[in-house]
């Protein structure tokens, strides 16, 4: 969690990202978008690090959101429970709104998750 606090600050001041978590609990890791052209060959990414707006909704409700860097990184601070993750509209991908991603955070913990999200492209 050392390691993370710089990043999950930098998320909380720069982008006002979240709900406040006193118990120091969180989301963090890379998002992802693909495939990234009609025919993937083998050796050749068919992926990439996607950079958007999300969402965190708990209950039918937005509780925080967060934007992934150009990598595909991100933090967020949450407390502890079941979230789903949901592309903004505007994200370039097949029907982003109906791609979330179930995810949950455990109590004085940063939950690690690679989230995967369909381009469309066959």
């Amino acid at each position: 969690m050392t390691k993370l606090l710089p990043v999950l600050l930098a998320c909380v001041f720069a982008a006002g990202c979240t709900t406040a978590s006193a118990d120091g609990s969180g989301l963090a890791g890379t998002v992802l978008r693909g495939p990234i052209q009609p025919v993937c060959a083998a050796g050749e990414p068919c992926d990439e690090p996607f950079a958007a707006l999300f969402h965190v909704t708990r209950g039918g409700r937005e509780v925080g959101r967060f934007r992934s860097d150009a990598a595909g990184r991100f933090a967020v601070t949450l407390p502890a429970g079941d979230y789903l993750v949901v592309p903004d509209a505007g994200a370039p991908l097949l029907n982003p709104t109906q791609q979330a991603r179930a995810v949950r955070v455990e109590p004085d913990a940063i939950a690690q998750v690679q989230l995967e999200f369909d381009t469309g492209i066959r």
